[in-house]
């Protein structure tokens, strides 16, 4: 059998990526990432992507929120390789867009009545910033059930998404870590880079200050240009070593933001997503975890192959309806189990 991996699958040789696990949402979540072929190319695609106005953002938004959508579908596969366009990403970026605006503003609403109430308000604002980060990935669940459903409202359904983190709370709690450690590394690494970029110009860009300060006190700034030339050749000679500070915080936000993301589309398998109906309808009974098989040569997921289950295919690419009818995947109406289904509804 061969190995399609890519050059990094030694990365993560004993991470098993298939089903449903309750632990190693990260060694998981980033062999998802590092077996992908070209891996790396993808991460600086995607922040080229970012440095477009708008369009660029919401379409590299959206290919990180497709990604999850094929992870909780179990497709151990990136948008790219599954047949993804970037119109596709765009609009899913744009939904993300929507979905996180209005659970952003609900917050802000939130807060702002409880800063009314005295007491409350004091406390509130000492676990504002855990808050925060909960909610941040109580967002992200949203914004994943908005694209599997590819659909705004779903990601609007909050008695269903609280339903998904009361039955796992404690795999929650595993992502938040990852994405708070991953935050303070990344604020962490951004400092140090900052600090080593700067600190050898940083007394000549002080005196440098210091003197346009003082001549502008002395309202003789309109005449002598001197320091503010040399002001400017300082800033100048930062510029590379910032630039290059900021590329590389970038990409790691970047892969930071993949890995959250794809954990929680590991998290998302125990609903069985292939068995949901509307977005309306109720979960499904949770999967057990499994204890990972010993692990074997990678073998990519097909979703589009001809003896695939039709329950287990994604909406494909360009699809009118989205596969929810065509390849009979979510948004079907849940229906009743029929005796041989195997535990799934039946599809017409």
């Amino acid at each position: 059998m061969v190995d399609h991996r890519g050059k990094d699958a030694g990365m993560a040789p004993n991470v098993n990526t298939d089903g449903f696990q309750e632990s190693r949402y990260f060694a998981r979540s980033w062999a998802l990432l590092t077996r992908e072929p070209g891996w790396i190319r993808k991460l600086l695609a995607l922040w080229l992507a970012g440095l477009v106005p708008i369009a660029g953002l919401l379409g590299a938004q959206g290919y990180i929120a497709e990604w999850a959508r094929l992870t909780a579908w179990g497709v151990p596969s990136s948008p790219s390789r599954a047949g993804g366009s970037v119109g596709s990403y765009i609009k899913s970026g744009w939904r993300m867009f929507l979905v996180a605006l209005v659970w952003g503003l609900l917050w802000a609403l939130i807060a702002l009545l409880v800063s009314f109430i005295p007491l409350v308000s004091v406390l509130f604002a000492a676990v504002i910033p855990i808050v925060s980060f909960v909610l941040a990935l109580i967002i992200d669940i949203a914004v994943i059930r908005a694209t599997i459903y590819q659909n705004v409202s779903a990601g609007f359904k909050f008695s269903t998404i609280g339903q998904m983190a009361e039955r796992d709370a404690g795999g929650l709690l595993r992502i938040l870590a990852i994405q708070l450690v991953g935050t303070l590394i990344l604020s962490l690494v951004s400092t140090i880079v900052f600090i080593v970029a700067v600190v050898p110009s940083a007394g000549g860009l002080y005196a440098a200050t210091q003197e346009l300060v003082s001549l502008a006190d002395a309202g003789r700034l309109n005449y002598d240009y001197l320091y503010l030339d040399y002001l400017v050749t300082l800033i100048s000679a930062l510029l590379p070593a910032i630039s290059l500070a900021g590329f590389a915080t970038s990409l790691f936000a970047i892969a930071l933001e993949i890995v959250v993301f794809n954990a929680l589309g590991l998290w998302m398998r125990q609903f069985d997503v292939p068995a949901w109906g509307g977005s309306d309808d109720p979960l499904p009974a949770s999967l057990p975890a499994y204890a990972p098989a010993p692990y074997a040569p990678y073998n990519p997921y097909n979703p589009y192959a001809a003896n695939t289950p039709p329950g287990q295919v994604p909406y494909a690419y360009g699809d009118t309806d989205y596969g929810l009818q065509t390849h009979g995947g979510v948004g079907q109406t849940q229906a009743p189990l029929q005796e041989g289904s195997q535990g799934r509804p039946p599809h017409g």
